[in-house]
């Protein structure tokens, strides 16, 4: 019996500047910026004369468009049909068709930390400027924010939906104090996975990437059992910072801080890591 063979690897080598007269920029809170589900879409925080707000690209063409009606927005996320953009602004979690239209409050809340949107509908984020447990969902048709109970008051921070949308990952601490946990949504139980900060799990749900505490060393383990499988080390000179899986689960994209901050890919299969890209400045390779 015959299998389909995969399809082609589509490598992409560009940079991306803002529309003109438009600064790009990272958010006091949360990512500035966030890449479609398809891959099809950027969107970015921007700056103009006008304020900050959400600008799209499809990363096909050239030339930003801006969103309307996401005026004073950050922490922008997609919904996983990558239909929707969610963000906030004016001490509320909003969304709006990425085409345009009108945006629809989801909930109040004074600011957050990031957001992600999950398969089952339910927006998991986590609040900023909050003292003790800080980690709530919320559907995304609306409703009352619910508090994750985890028994602790030690910041979450940057939180990302697992398939299934019961369980998420987020980061717990700053610097090298930072661990990257697993938290259940319903019941709270959180599980250590690996110290360091930046992790990622792969789309098959069988690897979780982190990290290592001096950022030279990025640790690829195994998600049921935290074991590290293997470990890639930075080029000379540079560190590791955010991580991005392939949709196959096969290859891995990470940032590197130095210099300059540059974009490597590596193959799970070796773990020499390839350059593909310079950049000013960057935050997540999606």
């Amino acid at each position: 019996r015959g299998t389909t063979p995969e399809p082609p690897v589509r490598l992409a080598r560009f940079s991306i500047p803002a529309a003109e007269g438009i600064i790009a920029v990272e958010a006091c809170c949360g990512p500035g910026q966030t890449v479609s589900p398809d891959g099809d879409w950027l969107v970015y925080v921007g700056v103009g004369p006008e304020g900050a707000m959400l600008y799209r690209r499809r990363l096909s063409e050239l030339g930003d468009e801006p969103i309307v009606g996401t005026e004073e927005a950050s922490s922008p996320f997609f919904s996983p049909d990558g239909l929707f953009v969610g963000f906030h602004a004016e001490g509320r979690i909003r969304k709006i068709p990425l085409t345009g239209g009108a945006s629809v409050t989801i909930a109040e809340v004074d600011r957050i930390d990031g957001g992600s949107w999950g398969d089952n509908d339910v927006i998991v984020y986590t609040t900023a400027g909050q003292e003790g447990a800080n980690l709530w969902t919320v559907p995304a048709a609306g409703g009352e924010p619910r508090p994750v109970p985890i028994d602790s008051d030690v910041r979450r921070m940057y939180p990302w939906m697992l398939p299934g949308g019961t369980a998420a990952l987020a980061r717990v601490g700053t610097g090298e104090n930072s661990v990257i946990v697993a938290v259940d949504l319903e019941s709270g139980e959180t599980r250590a996975l690996a110290r360091g900060c930046s992790g990622s799990l792969s789309p098959d749900g069988l690897r979780v990437t982190n990290n290592l505490r001096d950022h030279r060393r990025l640790a690829i383990r195994a998600w049921d059992t935290g074991t590290i499988e293997s470990i890639v080390d930075a080029p000379r000179g540079l560190k590791f910072d955010n991580q991005f899986w392939s949709n196959h689960s096969d290859w891995v994209a990470s940032i590197t801080e130095g210099r300059h901050q540059d974009i490597f890919i590596h193959r799970i299969s070796d773990n020499r890591p390839f350059r593909i890209t310079c950049f000013k400045k960057c935050d997540r390779p999606d």
